[in-house]
């Protein structure tokens, strides 16, 4: 762990510079001219300016994102958290489909490999394809939609599903979406509150983080 620290440019940089500065600042070389003394100060300072500009540039987020979604779930409904799932859905665009790539709480359901089309008549309805195609939050109150619907039938979803809420994920950068957070449990909207503000607020935080590692 030490060592991947040290070899970071920046920390190397600054390592590197100290070490020929210490003796420069402290008249070790007392020949030396103050003029070519301040020139070398100013010609580690832009190596170092440089290299930290590079290590920000290249510098991405590294995080488990199914630990991320645990932590959300867990942080909004503390001591009924084993009640609820989420997953991150991500749009192919070679198959024009959503796919789930990261999960909470799903091990063992057989929607875990559910793949959603958005723009497929049969699922255009669906809570995930509406909130991937409006770029808004899409509730779901499962139980007052008609079983013989695709929304809910239960060789396809959690047969226990009861509410879901689905938002976007942005690629800020180019201004797209990307794929869609999902959020379900066996209680009702009215129990999960998914439509509250204040739980919007919340989601909203984590989907800023999940944001910026995927895109």
């Amino acid at each position: 762990m030490y060592m991947k620290f040290l070899n970071r440019p920046i920390i190397y940089s600054l390592l590197f510079s100290t070490a020929i500065l210490i003796p420069v600042v402290l008249d070790v070389f007392p020949k030396l001219e103050i003029g070519l003394k301040i020139f070398i100060i100013i010609i580690f300072f832009s190596v170092n300016t440089l290299f930290g500009y590079y290590d920000i540039k290249t510098f991405t987020i590294r995080i488990n994102l199914e630990n991320l979604l645990e932590l959300m779930i867990k942080s909004v409904y503390r001591n009924r958290y084993e009640h609820y799932r989420a997953n991150i859905m991500l749009y192919g665009k070679w198959s024009k489909s959503l796919k789930i790539y990261y999960s909470y709480n799903m091990v063992g359901h057989h929607d875990r490999n559910i793949i959603v089309k958005p723009n497929d008549v049969n699922h255009v309805d669906l809570c995930a394809s509406q909130a991937y195609r409006s770029g808004e939050y899409s509730y779901l109150k499962c139980r007052e939609v008609s079983v013989h619907n695709e929304l809910v039938r239960h060789h396809r979803v959690w047969e226990d599903m009861k509410s879901v809420v689905s938002i976007p994920i942005h690629n800020k950068k180019r201004n797209k979406i990307i794929g869609v957070l999902n959020i379900d449990s066996e209680y009702t909207l009215r129990t999960t509150q998914f439509n509250n503000p204040k739980n919007s607020i919340m989601f909203n935080s984590y989907l800023d983080i999940i944001e910026q590692a995927i895109g």
